[in-house]
This record gives structure tokens, C-alpha cells and sequence, in this order.
């Protein structure tokens, strides 16, 4: 999503999810990161008074959210190879790495018996969310 200054958000997880991570530029240089955990999230951790809130510090946040690029050299080979039908399986190939949520593409490789790493690799955004993760004070 974009405002009318150009400034992007980006959205992971939906209203009704256990969690949402909203992350969006405030300024040139200024990105603000907004990570909102619902009650089932907080309960599944046994979150449940304000003083239980400090138990957090120790959570992975990073967890929360995989941000994955998708690598064309080794997906185009392996594609090829899908479904035995070079066009047919590049195309489907490329339409699932497009389309689906990362854990789904991760477990449909390694059903396939192909290694995740192979095909996905860290994107630019996953590396500044996680070096801005490092600095989070609570």
C-alpha cells in the first residue's frame, strides 16, 4: 500500500490473525515497525497480566514474519524439471512461489523433496527488519 507522498506499509497477517506486523516509512529515513499480539497469541504464552508482558524480551520476534526472495537461478532449473513438462512446470512453478504464503512454499518443497534454501533466499526487507529487531528496547 502506498499514501499520497509515495511512503509504503506493508501488512503481514490479517485483522483477525493471532499477531499483525504493520511496518511503514514515517519519513525519508524514518521506517516504524508495529507489531500488534492479540490475546490467543499472548495466551498461547501465557501472557495474561501486565507483568507478564517482560516474558516478551525473550521472544524471537523475527519468527513472527519470513520475508523470502525468490531465487530465479535455481528455481529456473528445477522448474524445468517439474511436473516433467518444461513449459507447464516453470509456469506453475513460478506461480506458486508468487502467489503462496512462504511456510506454504516451504512445505510444498520439502514435500517435494527439494531443500527450501535451493529456491529462497532473504530478502533485502527481511534484513532490515531483523537488524531493527536487534535494536528493539521493550
Amino acid at each position: 500500500m502506498e499514501d499520497e507522498h509515495g511512503r509504503k506499509t506493508f501488512y503481514f497477517g490479517g485483522q483477525r490473525s493471532y499477531y499483525q506486523l504493520r511496518i511503514y516509512q514515517k519519513a525519508t529515513q524514518v521506517v516504524r515497525i508495529e507489531v500488534i499480539l492479540r490475546l490467543p497469541f499472548l495466551r498461547a504464552r501465557k501472557i495474561e497480566t501486565i507483568g507478564d508482558v517482560a516474558a516478551l524480551r525473550n521472544f524471537d520476534l523475527r519468527t513472527l514474519v519470513r520475508l523470502r526472495a525468490y531465487r530465479k537461478d535455481a528455481s529456473s532449473r528445477v522448474a524445468k524439471r517439474y511436473e516433467g513438462h518444461p513449459e507447464y512446470g516453470a509456469r506453475a512453478f513460478l506461480a506458486l512461489i508468487r502467489l503462496q504464503p512462504v511456510r506454504l512454499i516451504e512445505r510444498e518443497l520439502r514435500r517435494r523433496g527439494w531443500s527450501p534454501q535451493l529456491f529462497l533466499r532473504q530478502s533485502p526487507l527481511q534484513w532490515q527488519l531483523q537488524r531493527m529487531l536487534r535494536q528493539l528496547v521493550f
